[in-house]
């Protein structure tokens, strides 16, 4: 069973302006509008005083996505994909083997790119998007930084994909014991040592 968790939308926001002293105020908290897509969800818990987006702001994913990577003792790598509906019917589905060893983080941000690839060839514009590697999404929304320059390249490709290729999009981390089928995925592409899934 999906669980979608219950996040805010972090859309444009509005800054107070002065046409006494013609110039923009400085404000300590920001102000929530009506949204104008591109939009993403944001992890940030917003101050209990900000008032929430109204209901005419929730929106519908086209496509829900959950992806993840294997890495075994050898050094050999394989990524994950599985597209689903709302309700579970699977779209498209797949593993690969990497032509590189890398290591398990690096191979988690690969999936996810790998991933929403993928998910705009086929045309969807407004993604969920799930990893079991939580360091991702902390990364993606500035609550940690990434420890290393490939980290950190891989996490501008990401956000700048999702940024100018989708409508909105959100970005969550699921546990790995929820992300079962990706995870065997990535295993079974591993063992077979070629691309599975349809």
């Amino acid at each position: 069973m999906r669980v979608v968790p219950a996040r805010y939308m972090q859309c444009h926001l509005k800054m107070p302006f002065d046409s006494h002293r013609n110039k923009k105020l400085k404000v300590l908290e920001p102000i929530w509008i009506h949204y104008t897509p591109p939009c993403v969800v944001s992890r940030a818990v917003l101050p209990h005083t900000m008032p929430k987006p109204q209901s005419n702001n929730q929106w519908s994913p086209d496509v829900i996505i959950y992806t993840d990577a294997a890495v075994d003792t050898n050094g050999s790598t394989a990524v994950s994909y599985r597209l689903t509906t709302e309700t579970g019917t699977v779209i498209d589905e797949d593993g690969y083997v990497l032509g590189e060893s890398y290591r398990s983080h690096i191979a988690e941000y690969i999936a996810v790119l790998k991933a929403i690839s993928i998910a705009k060839d086929h045309g969807y514009e407004d993604p969920v998007i799930y990893t079991d590697y939580e360091g991702i999404i902390e990364h993606v929304f500035g609550e940690a930084s990434p420890s290393d320059e490939k980290q950190e390249n891989l996490k501008d490709k990401i956000v700048s994909v999702l940024r100018s290729q989708f409508n909105k999009w959100m970005l969550e981390y699921l546990p790995r014991d929820q992300n079962e089928q990706a995870h065997d995925l990535a295993n079974q592409a591993m063992k077979n040592g070629v691309a599975t899934g349809t």
